[in-house]
């Protein structure tokens, strides 16, 4: 008869250090212990479990849907256009902006100037 208990420390606890190295120990004691827990409970606590088998089960899924994130992207930049005149504007008209707002500062400062000597002489 074999020690289905000793078994599920010794996965625990290795399933435990894994998880936290695969997550930047991102995740908090309680919360792998609660992955774990569900783990268990998908596998029936069997030391006989094929763990090979699960584990390829459940990368394949996560490739798919990896798949499926990186299909949507690359829709998503098809979709996605670039209005014909950007280059223009950011080639000619963001510089003249920048120039005009450059006069307008110094033509406030100026006027600022002139408000403050005029105050000075009253």
């Amino acid at each position: 008869m074999t020690d289905n208990h000793g078994w599920a420390e010794t996965t625990g606890g290795f399933l435990k250090e894994k998880i936290s190295e695969i997550m930047d120990d991102k995740f908090s004691s309680k919360e792998i212990e609660r992955l774990i827990h569900c783990l268990r409970q998908s596998m029936g606590d069997n030391p006989g479990f094929d763990n090979e088998l699960f584990f390829r089960d459940l990368a394949y899924e996560m490739t798919g849907q990896v798949k499926e994130l990186a299909s949507l992207i690359i829709d998503f930049r098809k979709e996605l256009t670039i209005h014909p005149a950007l280059p223009d504007i950011a080639v000619k008209y963001i510089p003249e902006a920048a120039d005009q707002l450059e006069t307008i500062i110094d033509s406030t400062a100026m006027a600022a100037n002139t408000i403050m000597d005029n105050l000075e002489g009253m």
